[in-house]
């Protein structure tokens, strides 16, 4: 969000940065590693816009 003027520019960024992890998760740990994103955000306050 630093980086970011327009909030719905940060959520392009973010997906950039965090599909390719999500994307090298093994099927064993993706929820883990989703579960964790989400933990990330929550703490900072932030809610992923509706898909």
């Amino acid at each position: 969000m630093r980086q970011s003027r327009d909030r719905d520019d940060f959520w392009p960024m973010f997906a950039a940065l965090t599909n390719p992890i999500l994307d090298s998760a093994g099927p064993d740990d993706f929820d883990w590693v989703s579960s964790q994103i989400t933990a990330i955000l929550q703490s900072n306050r932030l809610t992923p816009p509706e898909a």
